[in-house]
């Protein structure tokens, strides 16, 4: 994953900013809006403790082969804790970009009536 994905691509991920210069951040149901946001902020949590998890990790690590740091307890606790950090964040950026996506497809697919949509609580849940 730290190889495979490059964090900043999800920074398109922000809906919010490209709606409040318009009307639009004024017409739309506010829940729905306060959701759109803590959505993108949550995006932007969880891509920059990526980055951060990872770096941590390899500190943990400490050069040596993977084996080796493991073998030390110390070590395998720090590991493991890291581990587990990366495990939540990239859960976090799943569950978050999916449901901006959704929110995302659900809104444009309504053509310009989707001002006046009200959340929806199967993709809000």
């Amino acid at each position: 994953v730290e190889r495979d994905i490059d964090v900043r691509d999800f920074d398109i991920l922000n809906l919010s900013r490209d709606f409040e210069t318009t009307f639009v951040v004024n017409e739309i149901d506010p829940k729905l809006w306060f959701n759109i946001v803590r959505d993108e902020s949550e995006i932007k949590y969880a891509t920059t403790q990526l980055a951060l998890d990872y770096k941590d990790l390899q500190d943990a690590i400490g050069g040596e082969a993977i084996e080796a740091a493991v073998a030390n307890p110390d070590k395998e606790r720090k590991i493991k804790h890291e581990m587990l950090d990366i495990l939540y964040d990239a859960d976090l950026l799943r569950q978050r970009s999916r449901r901006f996506l959704a929110r995302a497809c659900w809104l444009f697919s309504k053509g310009k009536g989707f001002v006046a949509l009200a959340p929806v609580v199967v993709i809000e849940a």
